[in-house]
């Protein structure tokens, strides 16, 4: 039986490796939950007589749409130093309330986006000392609730 080859390609952090490693029945590919780990193009092997080119992911150079870029950051698909982490936590609170406010109750107990929420956060997640809410760790936590998977079965991309 001859072995197939086939190539894997894809934007960032979607999973290229993730789904070699399954064809593979082993890992064969590093993985990770941000994007870029795979810095170059390798050839790995799996268990179906197929030659898999693993490849960094790719995105088009410049994006026609400032919300193309945020859905991106929001979703890990891009390094987060593209936008600031507030911007991206403010967009993800805001998307949210819009497409899934239940979500929005649910995981940061608040019921809309407004000046406090970033407060009432802050202090839900036990971000606060001395009546002071550490943003940045409040940001982070935001971000890190899609990254991780705490939120999922969600899009932001629609219309």
């Amino acid at each position: 039986v001859k072995e197939i080859k086939a190539v894997v390609v894809g934007a960032p952090n979607v999973g290229k490796s993730t789904l070699i490693n399954h064809l593979a029945g082993k890992k064969v590919a590093k993985t990770g939950n941000m994007p870029g780990v795979t810095k170059s193009n390798v050839w790995l092997k799996t268990k179906y007589k197929i030659l898999i080119l693993d490849t960094p992911g790719i995105l088009w150079p410049k994006f026609d749409e400032e919300k193309v870029a945020f859905n991106l950051c929001a979703f890990s698909a891009i390094k987060e130093e593209v936008i600031p982490h507030q911007d991206i936590a403010y967009y993800i609170l805001n998307t949210l309330s819009v497409r899934y406010p239940n979500i929005l109750k649910e995981r940061f107990k608040i019921e809309e986006v407004s000046e406090e929420a970033f407060d009432i956060i802050g202090k839900n997640i036990g971000a606060s000392k001395n009546d002071e809410i550490d943003y940045k760790r409040v940001y982070k936590y935001i971000i890190n609730e899609i990254k991780s998977e705490h939120i999922k079965g969600i899009t932001f991309d629609y219309e």
